[in-house]
């Protein structure tokens, strides 16, 4: 092999490296952003969650309807109804 062959299979492997090392760092780059957008839409999810629990749970208490519970939210009657129960409120009768 000659001079110039080993230099330039010496670049190339250098240049294989390097993309291998560019790759892996764009890599864990958009990972990371990725995982920062995930966390933001789920705690903005939770988030909603607990305001409209809060809401469901505040009018029930203070004798709102189903109906309008339901119109507020937009929940159904079932899933107003299992946000009582989860907070071990007691469905009002009547």
């Amino acid at each position: 092999m000659s001079t110039y062959d080993m230099i330039l299979q010496e670049g190339i492997q250098k240049g294989i490296e390097q993309g291998i090392q560019k790759g892996i760092q764009k890599g864990i780059e958009q990972g990371i952003q990725k995982g920062i957008e995930q966390g933001i839409q789920e705690g903005l999810q939770q988030g909603k969650e607990k305001n409209v629990n809060e809401v469901v749970l505040r009018g029930y208490q203070n004798g709102v309807s189903f109906e309008i519970l339901c119109l507020l939210t937009g929940l159904s009657e079932e899933e107003v109804k299992a946000v009582i129960a989860q907070h071990g409120l007691e469905e009002k009768k009547g």
